[in-house]
């Protein structure tokens, strides 16, 4: 998606089940990376980005409350191109999903 400003927006959409948490969506808009989370109680989650390759790039730890929870992720600096990896821990649970940044 393309806004009017010539600025562009990509958006990775997973359902997960990850134990407490019941959804996440990842939204990609340079140089913010926005989550979604949906959770039936109070938690602490964990965040990894990754390139493709493997290499970690971000990590992060949030404490999300019951219910729904939106929040940038805080990236020092903007993604190069490329396919990236968004891994969420919760407890023992881990879900992934790709973003492509371009």
């Amino acid at each position: 998606e393309v806004d009017n400003n010539g600025k562009q927006t990509v958006y990775s959409f997973i359902q997960v089940q990850c134990g407490e948490v019941d959804f996440l969506h990842v939204f990609y808009a340079q140089p913010n990376m926005t989550v979604e989370v949906s959770s039936n109680k109070n938690k602490e989650i964990g965040f990894n980005v990754y390139e493709i390759s493997g290499r970690l790039v971000h990590h992060e730890i949030r404490q999300i409350t019951r219910g729904f929870s939106r929040f940038d992720l805080n990236l020092q600096k903007k993604l190069p191109d490329g396919i990236y990896i968004i891994q969420m821990t919760d407890g023992n649970d881990v879900s992934t999903t790709k973003v492509m940044v371009h």
